[in-house]
């Protein structure tokens, strides 16, 4: 092998080493923490709530807001779930039923498929376990992204799933679920017979079920606008795939509400201090 070969061969292993690094703080997992005492005016709950990033997402997604939620004695982490592409879950920490308004860490040690549905197979892996190991039986979710649009896929065709768990308050922050529209799509009623995203006909048919099984969680849908209020886009998610989750909710009978923040970027959602004031606001009332 001649010099180039050798030099060309030393830093593509340089740059696959670097990479497996990245990946590694990427699901190192932010540090757990325990609350004795609690804010005033956060109301305690044993609903644990799940974290749920989007694609390429990991332990940064959600740093601020544990760190936020634990220094301003809101809530408290104390799980990380790492979720391999085979379904097989690894935990570090526990569940207390004593313990309240904990959180648990969700991170996918690999979440940069083309789609979200290996994502949804393994998360649907990691919620099954919840259930059978640690006896979960009710969730509150913050999700983002494709993180989003995981848990609506994972639970809403899943009969077992909304059976065994009870998902009570579930925050999706830009989270597409008719990907079927652009930016130039402003949403209405008639885009109900217009899409065609298959997962999101899959989430119509689920949303009855949904109904049916008295499994209705209350929605908070979070939308940026990367330019100002009137901005149809967030950067990433144009307005119009999130909102199409207000048909989705209308067929399940389940209490929605729709916040837009001018000025904010898909990855500012999980991010800016009044957001993030906000969102705890709706989990857990403070």
């Amino acid at each position: 092998m001649n010099k180039v070969g050798k030099y060309g061969v030393r830093l593509l292993a340089i740059v696959v080493v670097l990479l497996l690094c990245g990946q590694l703080i990427m699901i190192s997992g932010s540090r757990s923490n325990r609350l004795n005492h609690f804010a005033a005016g956060v109301q305690k709950s044993n609903t644990p709530t799940l974290l749920i990033s989007g694609w390429g997402g990991g332990t940064p997604t959600y740093h601020r807001l544990i760190t936020t939620y634990y220094q301003q004695k809101i809530a408290q982490k104390v799980m990380t779930i790492w979720v391999l592409p085979n379904g097989k879950c690894l935990v570090h920490g526990h569940l207390d039923a004593n313990r309240p308004n904990q959180l648990i860490q969700l991170l996918y040690v690999w979440n940069y498929t083309p789609t979200y549905n290996p994502q949804t197979k393994q998360l649907t892996a990691v919620l099954t376990m919840l259930h059978d190991r640690y006896h979960v039986d009710k969730l509150n979710v913050i999700a983002h992204s494709y993180g989003g649009s995981e848990w609506a896929n994972a639970v809403f065709c899943s009969p077992r799933l909304q059976k065994e768990i009870k998902y009570q308050k579930v925050v999706l922050l830009g989270v597409p679920v008719d990907e079927s529209f652009g930016t130039k799509t402003r949403f209405g009623l008639h885009l109900l017979h217009k899409s065609t995203d298959h997962n999101f006909k899959q989430l119509l048919r689920g949303a009855s079920l949904m109904q049916a099984n008295h499994n209705q969680p209350e929605i908070f849908n979070l939308l940026g606008s990367k330019e100002g209020k009137n901005d149809q886009t967030d950067g990433s998610v144009p307005h119009v795939q999130s909102q199409m989750m207000r048909l989705v909710v209308k067929k399940m009978g389940s209490t929605y509400h729709e916040r837009t923040y001018a000025n904010t970027t898909h990855f500012q959602l999980h991010q800016k201090k009044a957001i993030l004031k906000e969102v705890a606001a709706d989990i857990w009332d403070n």
